[in-house]
């Protein structure tokens, strides 16, 4: 039987991560139904809500939308700089994937595990912390992100 201080699976985390883009999305999606027609507000929050959760560098055509100025998604994004909650969310996701990434490849792919992270800081969005977020401390804040919606 699993205790609440216990270990988090690989399953769990799976979960955790797919628990928190869901939440970000519909957020997002709810948030621009304010100022855009429905179709386009569900674009643009799967748009955002990709790029957040990438997990490494954008395509070629996602660095084009990003370098211009006026574009929806670009100003959406500079616009998350006020949310801490979403930050967060990206943030952790992105450091737990890293240390994953980093791991596995060993030495040899430190530079592409820091990938998300390194996406995250370009954008303004990585949100600094005091202290890295465990596995444990990440199912927690995924679930009380999720509750938090609600």
């Amino acid at each position: 039987m699993r205790t609440p201080d216990s270990m988090p699976t690989p399953q769990e985390l799976l979960q955790a991560e797919h628990l928190l883009i869901r939440e970000v999305h519909s957020r997002l999606a709810r948030r621009y139904l304010s100022r855009y027609p429905a179709p386009e507000a569900d674009t643009l929050a799967r748009s955002i809500t990709g790029i957040l959760f990438a997990g490494g560098p954008l395509s070629e055509q996602g660095q084009h939308l990003l370098g211009v100025q006026d574009h929806p998604v670009t100003r959406e994004l500079a616009l998350l700089q006020e949310d801490e909650e979403i930050r967060r969310a990206a943030s952790d996701t992105a450091v737990l994937k890293a240390v994953f990434l980093s791991r596995r490849a060993g030495c040899r792919g430190a530079q592409a595990s820091t990938a998300a992270v390194d996406l995250l800081r370009q954008l303004g969005l990585f949100r600094e912390g005091f202290r890295p977020p465990t596995p444990r401390s990440y199912v927690r804040m995924a679930q009380a992100f999720s509750e938090a919606a609600d």
